[in-house]
């Protein structure tokens, strides 16, 4: 046994000059990618600290990041409207996909087939990312400050997205089927929305529900099926920003900023 991951270190980096404004784990938990208002992104070995290389970014710090599944591409979503899709080891530039306007949300398909950019013009484009080819588009949040998060069930069958400014209206999350482009359903939390995840046994939809006034930050549980919200959790004192399911669908860990 590997002692060592009994008594794990902590590992301080001070690569980036400015703020980091996004980061990625890899899937098999060995690299991290992190991105700074410095304008570069930078990955690491997360168990030596080591780094690994450095990009320069087009001028922006905003921008988004996400590791395929199989943890060998690194997709770097600029503020350019283009996706970077980069060997995850090496940073080496392996195609260029123009996925329209200024980034939203990200997300790789579990099958690791296609990934899905939404932009800040309401559109979430979806490609066959090993070779570039354009899938389709959906119009999704026109109108309503463009798409914030994007995230794939865990069959791959549907994507869903929210607005990406919480000052249009209503918060929104917009379920599509992923081959035809086309809307299956809309839910309505009871708060802005930052993040949301989809429970690994497609039942549920678990959204952090962001600061109303007068109130705190909640966890809601959706059902998928029903379109319902079955449970309400209290806790957080600030907006919820990540979520996560355990691989049994049976436990739920989230983050607040």
């Amino acid at each position: 046994q590997d002692r060592s991951a009994l008594h794990p270190k902590l590992v301080i980096q001070q690569g980036h000059s400015s703020q980091v404004g996004a980061f990625a784990f890899s899937q098999d938990g060995e690299l991290l990618a992190t991105g700074g208002e410095d304008w570069s992104v930078k990955t690491w070995k997360v168990r030596t600290g080591e780094l690994l290389y450095s990009l320069p970014i087009d001028g922006s710090w905003h921008f988004n990041l996400a590791f395929s599944p199989d943890s060998k591409a690194l997709a770097v979503f600029i503020r350019s409207g283009k996706a970077q899709i980069r060997n995850a080891r090496t940073g080496a530039l392996l195609r260029t996909l123009n996925c329209g306007s200024e980034p939203g949300g990200i997300a790789f398909s579990p099958d690791n087939t296609t990934l899905a950019c939404g932009d800040v013009g309401g559109s979430i484009t979806l490609w066959n990312y090993h070779t570039g080819q354009h899938l389709h588009s959906i119009k999704a949040h026109v109108g309503a400050g463009g798409v914030g998060v994007v995230a794939f069930s865990h069959d791959g069958r549907i994507v869903a997205s929210s607005e990406g400014d919480h000052s249009f209206g209503k918060p929104v999350v917009e379920l599509w089927n992923v081959a035809a482009g086309t809307q299956i359903a809309e839910i309505q939390p009871q708060g802005e929305i930052d993040s949301f995840a989809f429970s690994p046994d497609g039942k549920t939809l678990a959204i952090g529900a962001g600061i109303w006034i007068g109130e705190k930050s909640a966890l809601e549980l959706w059902n998928l099926q029903k379109r319902e919200m079955r449970q309400r959790l209290l806790g957080h004192k600030f907006n919820i920003v990540c979520i996560t399911f355990s691989k049994d669908s049976r436990r739920i860990l989230s983050g607040d900023s």
